[in-house]
């Protein structure tokens, strides 16, 4: 939920994740060839709200969304470790890096 009060919604990521697949060779695009893909308005139109959510950020704007969205991800990190059994190695790097 997080995301989605941050206009990155779930269809967003996963179109995403799509776009740096190239659907004939079924490999992934190279860094070029997804800068060439974001260049393409109509191309990137998936895309166009986490680059504006990133641009905000950049500017010091949305900083309580940004709150919220590290909030998630922390909240994400303790689930997979709980679910996953690997102790606290995600909380744990989390930890480490703020």
């Amino acid at each position: 939920m997080a995301f989605a009060a941050c206009d990155v919604y779930y269809a967003t990521q996963s179109s995403i994740g799509t776009d740096v697949l190239l659907a004939p060779e079924g490999r992934l695009r190279s860094y070029r060839e997804f800068c060439e893909l974001l260049s393409r308005p109509d191309q990137r139109v998936w895309a166009d709200p986490l680059i504006w959510f990133h641009l905000a950020i950049a500017k010091g704007e949305r900083r309580q969304n940004l709150q919220r969205a590290l909030d998630a991800l922390q909240e994400l990190s303790g689930f997979l470790d709980d679910s996953l059994a690997g102790g606290a190695s995600l909380r744990a790097r989390w930890n480490a890096e703020l």
